[in-house]
């Protein structure tokens, strides 16, 4: 299942250099190394799978603001044993993401458009957020995403006319923000 969330694209096989070569970059600070690294440990690929030794590499790349890093630490944490303190660290983790990642997806990052769409729409209930979730897939749309039309739909028939207006002014001054090109 780790393997299939986005946040945690590694190879299934990795060279042993090449977990030496992060293993060096992240103890000098490398936030990607120290994502990548995470990850592996998190998965087996390339090393023995360690949760707790995941967990600790991916929390200093968060720490850097890699937002990928916090992405996955706050999945982790909402979806191992609840725990109060676990779950509110893990709410605080994908909302530190959501940050971010609106910062790349007007940036132009469309990857980051479509994490914002399931972090919003409730992949995890603790930060479903309506506004938002159609906020970002009118901002899909106007980047081509026609798959987006019918969450669209079903999201707008749940509001009012006045909160599906200020949601569509704020998509479109999103979306004005994000370069040309994309």
């Amino acid at each position: 299942m780790i393997e299939q969330l986005s946040w945690a694209i590694i190879p299934t096989t990795l060279p042993k250099y090449m977990i030496t070569i992060w293993i060096k970059e992240a103890e000098q600070g490398d936030a990607n190394a120290q994502f990548r690294l995470g990850a592996s440990y998190l998965s087996g690929h390339g090393v023995a799978q360690n949760f707790d030794t995941a967990l600790g590499w991916l929390r200093k790349a968060a720490e850097q603001g890699h937002v990928r890093a916090q992405l996955a630490i706050g999945d982790i944490l909402l979806r191992s044993p609840k725990t109060s303190d676990r779950e509110a660290e893990g709410v605080a983790w994908i909302r530190t993401a959501a940050t971010g990642l609106a910062a790349q997806a007007e940036g132009g990052d469309g990857s980051a458009v479509t994490e914002l769409i399931k972090i919003y729409s409730g992949i995890y209930v603790q930060t479903r957020d309506p506004f938002e979730a159609l906020v970002w897939l009118k901002v899909a749309s106007s980047l081509g995403d026609t798959g987006s039309n019918p969450f669209i739909s079903e999201i707008e028939g749940s509001m009012s006319a006045a909160t599906v207006a200020l949601a569509t002014t704020t998509a479109n001054e999103r979306f004005a923000r994000i370069p040309k090109g994309h």
